[in-house]
């Protein structure tokens, strides 16, 4: 048998938006018979898939994450309830979908960078809430969300955008962003 709950919270952080996926995986293996140590190391060894939760460096004390597939904002909100008093970089083309419920969450987060087509829409958002910073690039954001995160803290890309306005897609805005991350995090000064 499974110890119950505490065994979901390993799944925390940056991956807490997984657990009810994880405890219903978790139930639907014992009912069809695979052992609960098995099930138990299955869980301890969970990591997302790229660009979903995953933790791409740290430096200072600041773990960026890069969620650059939360690419509209029911999926940056499961982003940001992982997380407490993080810094968001959001932004890109919204696609026509309403941004203002992301206000919902700005009491889990330290400030906001703005980016993007939709940098205006993200600022007004979060206007009077939190900090709110703009980049021209996502180089630019990441620096200026390291530099608004608390210490300990976490920088968070879930853009709740399309990345269409300067990627070719999210994949591409999640590695320009865990390449900005480590730059920071090996103490290189970023070219914007």
């Amino acid at each position: 048998m499974l110890n119950g709950p505490e065994e979901l919270g390993r799944i925390d952080g940056e991956r807490a938006g997984y657990r009810a996926d994880a405890a219903a995986a978790a139930a639907a293996a014992l009912v069809f018979g695979v052992e609960p140590p098995a099930v138990r190391n299955g869980l301890a060894s969970f990591a997302p898939e790229p660009h979903r939760g995953e933790s791409v460096a740290e430096a200072d004390g600041v773990r960026f994450l890069d969620n650059s597939k939360a690419t509209n904002v029911h999926a940056a909100i499961a982003a940001i309830d992982g997380v407490r008093d993080a810094v968001l970089i959001a932004g890109g083309r919204a696609k026509g979908q309403d941004l203002a419920p992301l206000a919902t969450r700005a009491a889990r987060l330290a400030g906001v960078v703005a980016v993007g087509e939709s940098a205006d829409v993200i600022t007004q958002t979060f206007d009077g809430l939190v900090v709110v910073r703009r980049a021209g690039s996502i180089e630019e954001a990441t620096e200026a969300a390291f530099a608004l995160a608390p210490r300990p803290g976490v920088v968070l890309l879930a853009p709740a955008c399309a990345s269409w306005d300067q990627f070719h897609d999210y994949r591409e805005r999640g590695e320009r962003f865990a390449a900005a991350a480590r730059s920071i995090a090996g103490g290189v000064q970023l070219d914007g």
